[in-house]
């Protein structure tokens, strides 16, 4: 027959081994939804710089039509849209808002044109995300 004392300390060393399993899975859980945030966090990111790109090649094509060309918005999907903005002479500074889903990034293009007749013709000199 097991005497009491046994059976406690059985018991004893059965919650401390309950209690360590129990923090080794929490963290593990912490970890596993952190990586999640981040790869979420990357595959955003990832989407409104290609956003962001689409939008710069649609403000050229405007201005290449249009030298006056200033604004538009445009809307991709749901929750994913950019703004575009031009500024200035020559060089055409372009500034891009991009919003997908609750992430907010700003990006500026500095763009020289020539006219050559009828046509203007637009360089890129700089490209980037802005701080």
């Amino acid at each position: 027959m097991i005497s009491k004392r046994h059976a406690s300390a059985a018991l004893v060393s059965l919650l401390v081994i309950s209690l360590v399993t129990l923090i080794i899975v929490v963290a593990f859980s912490e970890n596993s939804i952190s990586t999640l945030e981040i790869q979420y966090n990357s595959q955003e990111g990832t989407r409104s710089y290609y956003i962001a790109e689409s939008c710069l090649e649609e403000a050229i094509t405007r201005l290449e039509s249009d030298l006056n060309f200033t604004s538009a918005t445009i809307v991709f999907e749901a929750q994913r849209t950019c703004s575009i903005s031009v500024i200035g002479a020559n060089p055409k500074t372009i500034l891009i808002t991009t919003t997908v889903d609750d992430l907010i990034e700003r990006y500026q293009a500095e763009a020289n044109y020539n006219v050559s007749g009828t046509l203007n013709n637009f360089s890129l000199s700089s490209w980037g995300e802005l701080p």
